[in-house]
């Protein structure tokens, strides 16, 4: 093994560059893994084109930091206290660094830690991640990344590596949908086809939910939006979701809204799904907005029609086990989600192709000949 790996570095706004660091020392409790596949992930692309002033200094005067956070790979080494792996393992990552002290993560409520960090940027500040990038902990963008051993989780034989960096997504919209809680006979919605909305749709397809109805302006993912299982599709570009919602629920409105349209998106979709929620219906925020980030709510509505109205982020350990189940019997086709494959020399430009409204999430091939 050679003594340096290689890193893509964020530098500033919109700014990739390649790089090399020694390979970092695993302690006891840590286990050095070998990249094989990641994705880019929106969290990514926020990361990457909508850096905040301060982080932007940040970067000029304390240094780059690593993206990426959704990678499966083989375990290189490991320390002296790690049980349960061995070096050669096939494993799928879980990015979160919760502190293990706070009132939180003492609950066992791990991803509302206050003092969470993460692998890539994908949680806490850049700060955050420089400091962990001196302790020999990066983003997945890179040959190589150093986890505790308590965030791996062994992928099922013959389960591609491919499928094996879908984990984190996956599992994030199954605590999405363990907390909505869709089922058979309710009309449920999901504003926003993008990658994670359509995850939405094939699981609670799978789970029997038929009546289904999918909201985005974009053609193509209207379409792959009724091959996963939706019964109906909204342009909101040229139809009033608002409108249809109610026709097609006889007045009543939606049982189940889910928001996953994140970005500049997410707040009006949002204040649409209070409009089409119907009494002692659920509106579920999946996915994050830019700020400013405020929507006008009527406490009144909230209030007399008991509606519950919460958002989830994150995931716990048996949604983490679930979602390989759940790619290894195929019932998330990931082939469909995961469009392109970029080599880590070509990242911005797979950071460029996801900004594509053909394109749902591309992974990152991360070779080592």
């Amino acid at each position: 093994m050679s003594s340096q790996y290689r890193v893509a570095f964020l530098t500033g706004s919109q700014k990739l560059e390649m790089g090399y660091l020694p390979i970092p020392k695993v302690r006891p409790n840590e286990v050095l893994v070998r990249i094989r596949q990641a994705n880019v992930c929106p969290t990514d692309m926020k990361k990457y084109y909508n850096l905040d002033d301060k982080s932007v200094v940040d970067l000029h005067e304390h240094g780059p930091v690593i993206l990426g956070h959704e990678a499966s790979g083989v375990i290189e080494t490991m320390g002296s206290m790690v049980s349960g792996f061995k070096p050669g393992d096939r494993v799928a990552i879980d990015p979160m660094l919760p502190c293990g002290t706070c009132d939180y993560c003492r609950a066992g409520d791990f991803p509302m830690c206050k003092n969470l960090r993460a692998l890539g940027v994908s949680a806490g500040s850049i700060t955050d991640s420089q400091e962990l990038l001196t302790e020999g902990i990066g983003g997945v963008f890179a040959d190589y990344v150093k986890v505790p051993a308590e965030n791996l989780y062994h992928l099922p034989d013959g389960l591609s590596f491919q499928a094996g960096a879908m984990m984190e997504p996956l599992a994030d919209v199954l605590h999405s949908l363990e907390v909505g809680n869709p089922h058979a006979g309710e009309t449920a919605v999901v504003f926003g086809l993008g990658a994670m909305g359509l995850m939405h749709i094939q699981v609670m397809h799978s789970l029997g939910v038929e009546n289904i109805i999918g909201i985005d302006p974009i053609d193509t993912r209207r379409e792959k939006a009724k091959q996963f299982g939706a019964s109906l599709t909204i342009n909101p570009d040229k139809d009033d979701p608002i409108t249809i919602l109610k026709d097609t629920t006889h007045g009543l409105g939606a049982e189940i809204i889910f928001v996953c349209a994140g970005g500049g998106s997410q707040t009006k979709c949002a204040s649409q799904a209070l409009k089409s929620i119907r009494k002692k219906g659920r509106i579920l925020l999946y996915a994050s907005a830019l700020k400013p980030a405020e929507i006008i709510v009527d406490i009144n509505q909230i209030h007399y029609s008991m509606i519950k109205f919460t958002g989830t982020v994150g995931f716990f350990p048996n949604h983490a086990r679930l979602a390989l189940e759940y790619l290894q019997e195929g019932q998330v086709d990931f082939n469909a989600i995961r469009t392109l494959s970029m080599p880590l020399e070509k990242l911005e430009e797979a950071f460029n192709l996801n900004k594509r409204s053909d394109v749902l999430k591309v992974g990152v091939d991360i070779s080592h000949e």
